[in-house]
């Protein structure tokens, strides 16, 4: 029989209004799970709760930070003979595993009071170094630019950045004012 999951929303397992099978991509005759989808209000509650969690996390002390994603990794190596099963087949995870397993892949985290000069200080003893989106108001944004804009602009190491679109017109606005600068 075919395992059913719930969705987790604010701290709940939650049942949803329907179930869609989760096929294995390397295997189509396999189904891994029925995934409950959400209602309406579900999507809502969860994008809410999300903002919450997101608020406190971002807010929070950087030691706390640090705690909860190595908790989060211990986690994940805890477990990595039953995330193993669920993705077997898939291509390239034989690999991933093999990278985060073997040390080459560390996660750090810096507290600096300069964070553009600690990330490209820190980034030049690294292969690559991925920086996030951050948060930034319109104005800092047009003076100076985000942080991953302006560790990109100082760094000699080779970095991926990760950006977060809010919206089409937004994001071509903020684009228009990058050309001008």
């Amino acid at each position: 029989m075919t395992e059913s999951f719930q969705n987790f929303i604010d701290g709940e397992w939650v049942a949803g209004v329907d179930q869609r099978p989760n096929i294995n991509p390397s295997d189509t005759a396999d189904v891994i799970g029925l995934y409950a989808s959400a209602s309406e209000e579900q999507a809502q509650a969860a994008v809410a709760a999300a903002r919450r969690a997101f608020h406190d996390w971002s807010r929070g002390n950087i030691q706390a930070r640090h705690d909860s994603l190595q908790f989060v990794a211990r986690e994940l190596m805890a477990r990595r003979e039953e995330i193993g099963e669920l993705r077997e087949g898939i291509e390239g995870m034989e690999d991933l595993e093999a990278l985060i397993g073997s040390g080459k892949v560390e996660i750090e985290v810096d507290e600096t009071k300069n964070v553009v000069g600690g990330i490209v200080r820190r980034s030049r003893t690294y292969d690559l170094t991925m920086v996030g989106a951050s948060r930034e108001g319109w104005w800092h944004k047009l003076v100076a630019g985000t942080v991953p804009e302006r560790v990109l602009r100082r760094s000699t190491g080779r970095l991926l950045l990760v950006k977060h679109r809010r919206s089409v017109v937004r994001s071509r606005v903020l684009d228009l004012i990058d050309f001008f600068r």
